[in-house]
């Protein structure tokens, strides 16, 4: 078994990465439900990590693609 290169392993964490800001998403629905503000306002940081993590995860898979073809 081979070592996968870096943007394999960068690739395999997409699942989690995205589900980080779509857990955000599910917060804020179950929050509007009950009113609750101090929910919301979780749900809204675990959104806004997500987000952040995405955009992070994005940057090291173009930088490890770019690595890769050298």
């Amino acid at each position: 078994m081979s070592n996968p290169s870096a943007w394999e392993a960068i690739a395999d964490l997409e699942p989690d990465v995205r589900d980080v800001a779509r857990w955000g998403q599910v917060v804020v629905t179950l929050a509007e439900a009950q009113g609750s503000e101090p929910l919301i306002t979780v749900a809204s940081a675990i959104m806004d990590l997500g987000k952040k993590l995405t955009a992070q995860w994005e940057a090291a898979l173009d930088a490890a693609r770019q690595g890769d073809r050298r």
